[in-house]
């Protein structure tokens, strides 16, 4: 599902590559952690995964569809099959939580009180709805993190990205939250989640790679 050959990426004024010839396949429905210091290339292989950058060297390949920014209607095909928890949640902050929710469903033309109701059972699951109907900027980091993270799985998405996806959440509420991406990935999505959290990979003992001086290698799993 995911297949990454030989990818480096540069940026100026770095005297090496943030990713050297990095190598990785995930196959449909599996489940890995991405580890590394603060810097050490995390987003940036997100968010070539995503299509959001592209490498200077090598490619990538998701669902089959080899991932070229220039060319948009692959890219806009995979994107149709990704869907990214993003550290910075990137909401609509004039939309109400569900209304953040339900956009996904309702751009894939689900009928609207069916987006409705999936919306609104994706935010029980976060345990934000009672929530609902509040506009981003009324909600705390925690709760908007938690409707990002209900954005995200609503879909069934067939690739989940998650970077730092416990970053603002509590220990008892962040095994909740991978309890539900672990599910998702139990259902067929193949997952990918960045984070430094050593309690969640304790108790999550899935795949781990950890990123070092642009270079990933597998640590566990």
């Amino acid at each position: 599902m995911i297949e990454i050959h030989q990818v480096t990426r540069r940026f100026p004024q770095q005297r090496r590559p943030v990713l050297d010839e990095v190598g990785l396949k995930l196959d449909r429905g599996s489940f890995a952690f991405l580890t590394g210091a603060s810097g050490a290339g995390k987003s940036t292989l997100l968010r070539l995964l995503y299509g959001a950058d592209s490498p200077d060297d090598g490619h990538i390949t998701i669902a089959g569809h080899n991932l070229r920014p220039q060319d948009a209607r692959a890219l806009a095909m995979v994107r149709r099959r990704v869907a990214v928890i993003f550290q910075d949640f990137r909401l609509l902050k004039t939309r109400t939580a569900l209304e953040n929710v339900r956009v996904v469903l309702e751009l894939r033309g689900v009928d609207r009180r069916l987006a409705h109701r999936r919306a609104m059972e994706a935010l029980d699951d976060v345990g934000i709805g009672s929530l609902a109907k509040r506009r981003v900027p009324q909600l705390s980091g925690g709760e908007q993190q938690r409707v990002a993270i209900a954005r995200a799985l609503v879909g069934d998405p067939q690739v989940l990205l998650c970077d730092e996806p416990t970053g603002n959440l509590d220990e008892a509420l962040s095994l909740q939250v991978l309890g539900l991406i672990d599910l998702a990935s139990s259902r067929g999505a193949t997952v990918l989640v960045a984070t430094h959290d050593s309690e969640i990979l304790r108790r999550f003992p899935h795949p781990t790679y950890h990123l070092e001086a642009g270079k990933l290698e597998r640590r566990s799993g």
